[in-house]
């Protein structure tokens, strides 16, 4: 027999488990299914549950991940504004590409930087490296 040391024992779930993140991306993209255009408190606001709110910076990142990998069109550009104070920013407004939408499983988008759409089980876009 062979003895194997690990620092740590391998993470073993129940099946029917999904985390937090997990089901905050799949609010989201329904959300985004449902929606049309949107701007990012529109969706954080119609994506939020009473058990899973989202807030407005979370659904920031999941867009800016999605419009980076090729899902979501910004029909109105993103502006954040240059003072810190909020002036001269401006709300963006995306639109879920129609080739994008794939399916009610929403794209899972990883630590490790890609993007997975779950119903053609294929990477979407580029990976982005962070540095």
């Amino acid at each position: 027999s062979v003895a194997i040391k690990a620092a740590k024992a391998p993470v073993q779930r129940r099946p029917d488990y999904r985390g937090a993140r997990g089901r905050i991306q799949q609010q989201l993209w329904t959300a985004m299914r449902s929606l049309g255009a949107f701007r990012l408190v529109e969706l954080a606001l119609c994506a939020s549950t009473e058990e899973y709110p989202v807030k407005p910076r979370t659904a920031e990142e999941y867009v800016r991940r999605l419009t980076n990998a090729g899902v979501l069109h910004a029909v109105v550009p993103y502006k954040r504004a240059g003072n810190g104070r909020g002036v001269g920013a401006q709300a963006g407004v995306w639109r879920l590409k129609k080739s994008a939408d794939t399916g009610p499983l929403a794209p899972k988008v990883f630590s490790a930087s890609i993007v997975f759409d779950a119903n053609r089980a294929a990477i979407v876009g580029q990976a982005e490296v962070s540095q």
